[in-house]
């Protein structure tokens, strides 16, 4: 079976050479929604999760977490929970012939993530 997201268990190596201002050389590897975990040591306190690119078109959180992952590797950080970082849409976030990259919020064939959450028996928008 295929999962629809990827996994890693710890901040890929390669990403930790990334240039902040480089984030798009990432986005190849982020086309599913991706879960980079950043392990504590000793976790004693439940995990924390970060999300960005929920929208493609809000690209400042990947900035973000490229100079987080530097920081708190470089620095050998440890915190009492694990932590993780959630890409929701680097499929999205990705050029197209269409528009720039970063330049959508979703793609034609891409339901708005803003938009999906329903009520029991309430229809979805897309």
């Amino acid at each position: 079976m295929t999962s629809s997201i990827t996994y890693h268990q710890n901040i890929p190596q390669s990403w930790l050479t990334t240039e902040v201002f480089h984030v798009a050389q990432l986005l190849p590897e982020l086309q599913k929604p991706t879960i980079v975990k950043y392990p504590s040591k000793n976790p004693i306190e439940k995990p924390r999760w970060l999300v960005t690119l929920q929208h493609a078109n809000e690209s400042s959180g990947l900035y973000a977490f490229v100079d987080t992952w530097k920081k708190i590797h470089h620095q050998e950080i440890n915190f009492e929970y694990d932590l993780y970082f959630l890409i929701v849409n680097g499929y999205g976030a990705t050029t197209r012939a269409e528009y720039p990259l970063f330049g959508r919020r979703f793609t034609p064939d891409q339901i708005d993530y803003n938009r999906c959450w329903t009520k029991p028996g309430e229809k979805g928008r897309t």
